[in-house]
């Protein structure tokens, strides 16, 4: 008896000193089987041993001498208690979440999260999440069997409903052939676990839901995000999930996702990124460019981005885009969140337009970031060499949206002709939301706008800037394939942007002069006729024409 009140003691001390989180837990994962093992099994065949010689007296108990060889009540209890503790351990280490345990479950996630303890509270739902969620959709036979004959006798018109009806049980023939005078009394009697679920709804909603579990769980586990939004069950909850935690994610230079996009540099057949595996976050999302679509991802990129942008400007002087370049192409761009944003964007509009999305995908945040990145533009420090193509990075950067804006034209040409989201059914400068490379022709237009009527940029940078553009032009004149789309960039560029917007003088002023820089100074060395058609659609009256 002495060993099992030290035992107790001592675990009872313990149990006091550990914080208030642990003894939570302790009571989450010893459920009614384990405290049933102690009060049923272990206790009294304790006791017995204890007090072996009244039971043997009373001849309720063999004797001694019957016992295995070696084997005395006395050497048998310290044994028990070791059986016991590690019984115990093994239970408590490998417990896992049960519809009985979700109060406990949630008043643990709560604690955890209000004590500031996230590296407990991500591991204990990243140990649980499969389980969680499938007491937050009822994921069970029998309410799954009520929903499907409520569908039966009621049926529902919201999507959610039909798709919770659609996962249905597994004896779905069996179930639509009961008479419905006997499905109304069985869906009387069949269970909801409603309590259960509103218990999980109350950690997605007061755990999941927070911006400080996203932050924490974009820095320690940022891939259960994944396990999260595969489980919830709401198309909104996931989106508001996705954007917070891609949101904190942008946020965080040192994050996963700059490491992902800076390993994914990799082309492996015409102009599309080869997405490895091992990039887990980038290929859940861009994988099948559909979870993207549904998810909203340009969203919290594009927003973070502007934020980012209106954030800087409150300090030109303290901008490290306004510094000097250096070498911030071989290193500082991929700690940029302005760079990881366009290389973002980049990988998913080329995966949807390769995936035949037919959806822009938001690619017109790109004209609003190229504007913001020319407004702040204020050159500063003794590092600034003015006489530089690139004298900061936000000349790299705005230099980098727009080339990928052109690459996703030209990707264009690997499009089989009959894929819908890149059939073109009007050349002029009119919105083509379901046309990808229509869409980012028109973008293009207002980020050349953006930058030419600017007077921040000295002349050789808009004409480096206008030289790849004016060179899509004449590749896409020349292929059989795309030569339509030239008349779409040409158009584009007279407006700047949109159609019917009206270009201002200024910028066909500087469209214009560029142009005739690039053809004179630098030499245009392309066809003659296709140097002409690019004049005309621009608006630049040449020789010929006068002629």
């Amino acid at each position: 008896m002495e060993l099992l009140l030290t035992l107790a003691g001592l675990l009872m001390a313990l149990y006091a000193i550990i914080p208030r989180e642990r003894q939570m837990e302790l009571r989450f994962r010893v459920g009614p089987f384990e405290w049933g093992a102690l009060l049923i099994v272990f206790l009294p065949v304790f006791f017995f041993l204890e007090y072996y010689g009244f039971f043997v007296a009373r001849g309720w108990a063999p004797a001694s001498e019957e016992w295995p060889m070696g084997f005395t009540p006395a050497n048998v209890r310290p044994l028990l208690v070791l059986f016991l503790a590690v019984f115990f351990g093994l239970r408590v280490h490998r417990a896992r979440l049960s519809r009985r345990r979700i109060g406990k479950f949630t008043e643990l996630c709560q604690e955890l999260l209000w004590a500031e303890s996230y590296p407990e509270l991500l591991s204990l739902f990243q140990r649980n999440v499969k389980e969680f969620f499938r007491i937050y959709r009822a994921d069970y036979w029998l309410p799954a069997l009520r929903r499907r004959l409520v569908s039966r006798v009621q049926p529902s018109f919201f999507l959610e409903d039909l798709i919770r009806v659609m996962e249905g049980p597994p004896a779905r023939g069996l179930v639509d052939r009961i008479p419905e005078w006997l499905a109304r009394p069985l869906i009387r009697c069949l269970p909801t676990y409603s309590s259960e679920r509103n218990a999980a709804a109350q950690v997605v909603q007061s755990v999941l839901m927070t911006p400080r579990f996203m932050e924490a769980a974009s820095r320690a586990r940022p891939y259960l995000g994944i396990d999260i939004v595969r489980g919830l069950p709401g198309r909104f909850d996931q989106t508001e999930f996705m954007s917070g935690l891609l949101a904190e994610l942008m946020a965080n230079p040192a994050s996963v996702l700059y490491w992902e996009i800076e390993k994914n540099r990799n082309i492996s057949r015409g102009h599309r990124y080869d997405i490895p595996e091992s990039n887990r976050l980038i290929h859940f999302l861009l994988k099948d460019a559909r979870v993207a679509q549904d998810l909203g991802m340009w969203k919290p990129m594009g927003e973070f981005a502007l934020r980012e942008l209106d954030r800087l400007a409150a300090d030109s002087a303290g901008d490290p885009n306004n510094q000097g370049a250096g070498d911030f192409q071989k290193r500082a761009m991929w700690r940029s969140p302005l760079y990881a944003t366009v290389r973002l964007f980049d990988i998913m509009v080329r995966e949807a337009l390769y995936q035949g999305i037919e959806w822009h995908m938001w690619l017109y945040y790109f004209p609003p970031l190229v504007e913001r990145m020319v407004r702040n533009c204020e050159p500063c420090g003794p590092l600034v060499d003015l006489e530089e193509t690139f004298p900061v990075r936000y000349n790299h950067l705005i230099y980098e949206a727009v080339s990928a804006i052109r690459d996703w034209v030209k990707a264009a040409d690997d499009i089989p002709e009959g894929q819908g989201n890149v059939t073109l059914r009007s050349v002029q400068a009119d919105p083509g939301n379901g046309n990808i490379p229509k869409s980012s022709v028109l973008a293009l237009g207002q980020c050349s706008r953006h930058v030419l009527v600017s007077e921040k940029f000295e002349e050789k940078f808009k004409d480096w800037v206008m030289n790849g553009t004016f060179e899509l032009y004449f590749t896409l004149r020349q292929s059989a394939k795309l030569s339509r789309y030239a008349d779409v960039l040409g158009s584009s560029l007279r407006h700047g942007g949109l159609a019917p917007w009206t270009a201002d003088p200024m910028y066909l002023t500087s469209l214009h002069g560029s142009f005739g820089r690039l053809r004179h100074e630098h030499g245009i060395t392309h066809q003659s006729e296709h140097v002409s058609d690019l004049a005309r659609a621009i608006g630049v009256r040449t020789e010929g024409a006068a002629r």
